[in-house]
């Protein structure tokens, strides 16, 4: 097939759309990436190409076209499935298909975009569309490792990445060692997860693409974190806060922060963490993560609690075990639950008067505790 081959070369259009596909939000780069790749082609047009899909409220200006996060991106790739479908061309079918994985995999359902993209693998795969089959078998790495499948997520990743690397193409070939290296590093393999974040540091840097070395350093610092290496941690954790916060990356700008906060925590730095805990909570806030909300809520109650500002540290243990208690995080509202009780029987023990060995015995066990023991907000 003509088209397939002239897709698959690195001068196409498509080839580049490609390429521009991760310079978006993290769950919208495919989005760009087949946003694009229906764009017709200066060469002349085939019947596909005159873009059969019907015309809709969701098609219009392809700038207009919706977020893969908005329903508007389901209704709109089910219906160019359809008519790609019916007009019997593979090609934009199986783009349709990783689309719709892609919108699926944006509103977290995970089961439909697998079977999406399951759907575009086969048909990219029965057509010899190579880039298709990779693109698709890495939206699956992604799905697998969101639903924690790591050793499904890690072989999806590698496949994909051969493929990449035999195209030639550089932002599927870094986007899968950003995914190999959080496998790797959820796995404590901190050697390899590092190689891994650096390849995706070097690709997403040749590419021009800010926010994904952004993406890739700030896995590499929760490496550094895991290990002890507090220094490097908090330099590449700054470092991609900037650009985050440059680029309109919010929920990575959050996390970043509150790993900040805890870095400085662990380090002595009360005021420091403090400032970030609630820059944090604020930003979490903003993007209505109440998982985030509620960590940074129980971490600054932690704080006020050493402190000695006792009150303040029970109120915002109990509005974060509200949360806790409305999302079903169990985990959560026991910590909260545990350090309320702690609290009212310092309080008790105490008559009133601040006791300093509880808090500090508080304060040994929070600087103790690891990065893993605590649930992150969702990515």
């Amino acid at each position: 097939d003509t088209r397939v081959a002239e897709a698959q070369h690195p001068d196409s259009p498509i080839f580049k759309a490609g390429d521009e596909g991760t310079k978006t939000s993290p769950r919208a780069k495919s989005f760009k990436y087949l946003r694009r790749s229906f764009r017709r082609s200066s060469s002349e047009p085939s019947k596909a190409d005159k873009d059969p899909t019907p015309k809709s409220p969701a098609r219009g200006d392809h700038d207009s076209w919706p977020d893969p996060a908005d329903s508007e991106a389901v209704v709109w790739y089910t219906s160019a499935c359809q008519t790609y479908s019916q007009s019997k061309d593979q090609l934009n079918l199986s783009r349709s298909m990783q689309g719709l994985g892609d919108a699926y995999y944006a509103r977290s359902d995970y089961s439909k975009a697998e079977e999406s993209y399951t759907q575009s693998r086969d048909i990219s795969s029965s057509i010899g569309y190579e880039r298709g089959v990779a693109q698709a078998t890495r939206g699956l790495g992604d799905v697998h490792l969101a639903r924690h499948e790591y050793t499904r997520a890690e072989n999806a990743y590698r496949r994909a990445r051969g493929v990449f690397h035999t195209l030639e193409d550089p932002s599927g070939f870094a986007r899968c060692a950003k995914g190999l290296g959080d496998v790797c590093q959820i796995h404590a393999r901190y050697a390899t997860a590092s190689k891994h974040y650096v390849e995706a540091q070097e690709a997403f840097s040749q590419m021009g693409d800010q926010l994904g070395r952004a993406r890739a350093s700030k896995g590499l610092g929760e490496v550094h974190y895991l290990q002890g290496e507090h220094a490097e941690a908090k330099r590449l954790y700054s470092k991609a806060r900037t650009t985050f916060s440059q680029l309109g990356d919010k929920l990575a700008y959050a996390q970043t922060v509150k790993r900040l906060a805890e870095l400085h925590y662990a380090d002595g730095d009360t005021m420091q963490s403090q400032k970030l805990y609630i820059e944090a909570r604020d930003a979490f806030s903003r993007l209505g993560d109440q998982l985030g909300f509620a960590q940074s809520l129980m971490r600054l109650g932690d704080l006020q609690w050493v402190q000695g500002k006792d009150s303040t540290a029970k109120e915002s243990y109990k509005q974060a075990r509200d949360i806790f208690s409305k999302i079903n995080d169990p985990n959560g509202h026991a910590e909260t639950v545990r350090a309320i009780e702690a609290c009212e029987r310092e309080d008790q023990e105490s008559g009133g008067s601040k006791g300093g060995s509880v808090g500090f015995g508080k304060w040994m066990n929070l600087v103790t505790r690891t990065p893993t023991q605590a649930k992150e907000s969702s990515p």
